[in-house]
């Protein structure tokens, strides 16, 4: 088939007859799981005779098999042409056919593929102001770290690199500047003082002893996988604001937007299935390079030794996700070198990661138990804090004994939280009624089966668990809830509950509460049935010294909207929030019985495959194209509409012909 009008080839600028096999020439745009990219791949090689084979072997000769070939192709959209792809061809890739004069050529993107994919594995200075090339470039800035020791003295300057800026500097390099980057996860947001992922930093550990000045020498490839082992990232190339091809990199749910790119109807033969590959049985987490001496104490799955859990699940396959690292983030290691062994050459080889606070000091966290000395480093890089990140397909666990400090009570009558009338409190702006209200939550039989409280842990009278021994734990309370409104004017009820931990010290003073959970009830209208909810809250896991204790607490936040019409009184109205039988709390995870350690969802996993074949124009391609991280809604019945993300497509420019592979999680496809 002739697509001479269709399409027009550019090599370097230069219009080109069609290659031989145009026809069968396919691009590939994959979510590739080994360099955790998703990008555009071609497959197929070209396979030019004619001006294409005249003008590449000149290439050759001319320039040598370095030789780097601008490849450009069209195609006819209305009454012009527009483009629809931009590559590369090296000279060193070509195979050319002397007798038949044709070349076969791959074809590599203009941006990943042409630029860094070969270049990733170089290792560079980051104070070098040159590319791999001899291209000037801006050495990655300096930030000056202020150290202090775990006892919150100050000990020296240190010369550190922002995550941000050595991406951006590798990414030059690899590149000679051809290529920028973007992220929003790993920029400091302005005026914005709580810890993220962008007070993330690389220092070598001989100037962590030292504080000589030594600069870490990276590589784009190692520095990408240690990062991801603490922050599931991903990244694409986008088109960015000064013109260039554009490496962003973000967080792994980032590519996983659920605005749809477009929507196919009618799908035929539609098949799903499921990524067995990503079913782990185990997860690895921690460091080799880490430490038990130091006032960091070794407490379980809090700090960073290397330790192995198990994925709960049948379905598994015999398959590790292994997030052990290399670079050092150990607070003990790290107190060696700034304070307790300076003469220690141990790790002088070693590159770490260290967190900042506010871009001036390094991170020093508060001790577990109190805001006294010790102070320890790294608080978001424990092993609990990249569990609590990553994507597995059930709850993470380790069994260590008989549980035998286990309980399990629930609640045997109705408690009334809040039961008002005229109770409300207007706001003479809005014109908003607000009621709230808090109170500990009251789960009284831990005896009758199936309640359980082997050893006293629990008191029934105060409804909290009292820690036995200094150690790990973790709950789980599930409260059935009932809210109802009961109004004679026109108007709404808003209500927000949150269910909190709240963490006592020995002495019955409230210490912290634990990240808590939210449900939004709105828009409950006056005579409305009572809204019923049963909310499954799971805490962390929780380091309590022996004899501390855990309560659970509601905390409810009510707003009722205005009346319609004046005036505006809350007579004969009545609001109730019942927490009803059936409640539950319980341990989940014990010191020393172990237990489930992190909760997640198999709803939320992406493992669900959905293949089938369907062309696609050149104009929603384009669409498609512009960000790849967009889901895409599809149905087989034009009803029932389900929602994927790519995983892999091809599609042949020629004819348009597509084939599909999605990825999705329970949410979106059942």
């Amino acid at each position: 088939m002739s697509t001479t009008s269709q399409f027009r080839f550019y090599l370097d600028g230069n219009l080109v007859s069609d290659p031989l096999n145009w026809d069968d020439f396919t691009e590939t745009i994959e979510r590739d799981d080994t360099i955790k990219g998703l990008l555009p791949k071609y497959e197929v090689k070209l396979n030019f005779s004619g001006g294409g084979y005249e003008y590449l072997y000149s290439q050759y000769k001319q320039n040598g098999f370095c030789k780097l070939v601008e490849l450009k192709i069209d195609y006819r959209c209305g009454g012009g042409y527009k483009t629809a792809l931009n590559g590369y061809i090296f000279i060193s890739d070509c195979k050319f056919n002397l007798n038949k004069c044709t070349v076969e050529c791959d074809v590599i993107d203009d941006n990943y593929g042409a630029r860094i994919y070969n270049n990733k594995s170089l290792k560079a200075k980051l104070d070098v102001k040159y590319s791999k090339n001899g291209v000037e470039i801006t050495p990655a800035a300096i930030n000056i770290m202020s150290i202090y020791s775990t006892t919150n003295t100050f000990i020296e300057n240190c010369t550190t690199f922002q995550i941000k800026e050595v991406f951006r500097y590798l990414i030059d390099f690899m590149s000679d500047g051809k290529v920028g980057f973007e992220s929003d996860l790993f920029t400091i947001p302005a005026g914005i003082t709580a810890q993220t992922a962008g007070w993330l930093y690389l220092v070598t550990a001989l100037e962590l002893r030292l504080n000589n000045g030594d600069i870490p020498n990276v590589s784009f490839q190692e520095v990408f996988a240690e990062v991801n082992k603490k922050y599931p990232i991903a990244f694409t190339i986008i088109s960015g604001s000064d013109g260039r091809p554009t490496m962003k990199i973000e967080s792994e749910d980032y590519f996983y937007k659920e605005i749809a790119a477009l929507r196919l109807n009618s799908i035929q033969d539609l098949q799903q299935s499921f990524n067995n590959e990503l079913l782990y049985s185990s997860i690895k987490l921690g460091a080799p390079e880490s430490d038990v001496i130091g006032s960091f104490p070794p407490i379980r799955f809090l700090a960073f030794a290397p330790e192995e859990y198990q994925v709960q699940g049948e379905c598994n396959i015999d398959k590790v996700l292994d997030l052990t690292g290399i670079y050092i983030a150990d607070s003990n290691i790290i107190e060696q070198l700034t304070a307790t062994d300076r003469s220690n050459e141990q790790y002088d080889k070693e590159i770490c990661f260290i967190e900042s606070i506010f871009g001036a000091a390094s991170q020093i966290t508060n001790s577990f138990v109190t805001l006294t000395t010790p102070m320890y480093y790294n608080a978001n890089l424990t092993n609990n804090r990249v569990a609590e990140r990553y994507f597995v397909a059930n709850n993470i666990a380790y069994y260590l004994g008989n549980n035998d400090q286990a309980f399990l009570a629930t609640n045997t009558a109705n408690q009334v939280i809040i039961s008002a009338a005229n109770a409300y409190t207007q706001d003479p702006i809005t014109g908003i009624y607000s009621l709230s209200a808090s109170s500990y939550v009251s789960f009284q039989d831990d005896s009758t089966p199936p309640n359980f409280d082997t050893t006293g842990t629990y008191d029934n009278t105060t409804a909290k668990y009292i820690s036995p021994a200094d150690g790990v734990y973790g709950f789980e309370s599930v409260v059935k809830v009932s809210v109802r409104f009961v109004a004679f004017q026109v108007r709404y009820l808003n209500s927000r509950v949150r269910l909190v931990a709240e963490l006592f010290d020995a002495s019955g003073t409230h210490v912290s509460d634990t990240p808590f959970l939210e449900r939004n009830y709105d828009g409950i209208q006056g005579g409305d049935p009572a809204v019923t909810d049963s909310i499954d809250f799971v805490t962390p896991v929780i380091y309590m010294p022996a004899t501390w204790g855990v309560k659970i607490r509601i905390d409810i936040f009510n707003d009722i909207s205005p009346p319609s019409q004046p005036p505006p009184t809350l007579y004969n109205n009545q609001t109730t929030f019942i927490i009803t039988t059936g409640s539950t709390f319980k341990t989940a995870f014990i010191q020393n019985g172990g237990g489930i350690y992190v909760y997640k969802n198999p709803n939320n996993y992406f493992v669900s495959r959905f293949e089938f074949q369907q062309p696609l124009s050149n104009e929603k391609y384009e669409i498609l194209k512009l960000d790849l991280a967009k889901g895409i809604e599809f149905n087989h019945d034009k009803i029932n509409n389900k929602k994927g993300w790519i995983r892999k497509l091809s599609r042949k420019y020629a004819t348009s012909e597509m084939n599909w592979e999605l990825i999705s999680q329970i949410n979106f496809s059942s």
